[in-house]
This record gives structure tokens, C-alpha cells and sequence, in this order.
């Protein structure tokens, strides 16, 4: 008795899945994971639409492998000061340092509310016409 073609493919889906999940976990960029998974963009967004427990589990990925990113990037950067890298110096002192805080980027107390007059007066130019 031959199985059902039907099970067969929800078991390969079913892996698939798993796949996808297990490589956002490396490079959250869902191109590169579908085609890892053998997959397509169109697939990848049809299961998530259709299954909640995978779209928990891609969203839960997805923030697993942009904070793995975010620390390798880091690590990477910490490199680049190592190397006595004069951008990466920059970079990090206008982001870290309240000395070398890019303009803007300071915070400073609420002053309060700003006030805009909108007002319908005449130009100064005008009047003397």
C-alpha cells in the first residue's frame, strides 16, 4: 500500500520549517533563508500567514540572529579601535562619549512646548507701500 503523497509533503514542509527557523537564527534575512531552505519568498510568507506557532518561532528567530548580528558587529568594531582604526575611534566616541556627542544627539531636559505663531500679519515690506 503506497503512502499518502499529502503526508509525505507536510513532513518535508515540516522540516522546512525547521530550517528556515534554525537560519534566521544565524542571518535573519529571509531571501537567504528560503534559499537554504529550498524555498520561496512566497512560501515563507504563506506559512506564516497560515501558522501561528511558525510565525512565533520566526519572529523569536529573527530577534535571536539580529542580536547575534548585532554582537558580532561589536566585536568587529572593537577590533577596529584595537587596530588603532581612526573611523572606528570616530564612530565610537560620537556615540558613546557626551564629549564627541554629534550636535542633536545630546539629551537634554524637556523645555517644554514649543510655540509657533501662524499669524495672518502683513510683511513689514508691505506696510510702507
Amino acid at each position: 500500500m503506497a503512502s499518502n503523497p499529502r503526508e509525505k509533503s507536510d513532513g518535508r514542509h515540516e522540516r522546512q520549517k525547521e530550517i528556515v527557523v534554525e537560519q534566521l537564527k544565524k542571518t535573519p534575512i529571509v531571501k537567504l533563508v528560503c534559499e537554504k531552505a529550498g524555498i520561496g519568498r512566497t512560501t515563507f510568507y504563506r506559512w506564516q500567514d497560515e501558522d501561528d506557532e511558525f510565525r512565533k518561532a520566526v519572529d523569536m528567530a529573527t530577534l535571536e540572529g539580529k542580536l547575534t548580528i548585532n554582537d558580532m558587529s561589536e566585536y568587529q568594531l572593537l577590533s577596529l579601535i584595537q587596530s588603532k582604526h581612526p573611523s572606528a575611534i570616530k564612530y565610537w566616541l560620537e556615540h558613546h562619549h557626551p564629549d564627541y556627542l554629534k550636535k542633536g544627539r545630546i539629551e537634554k531636559e524637556d523645555p517644554g512646548p514649543s510655540v509657533i505663531i501662524l499669524g495672518d500679519e502683513e510683511d513689514d515690506s508691505k506696510k510702507d507701500t
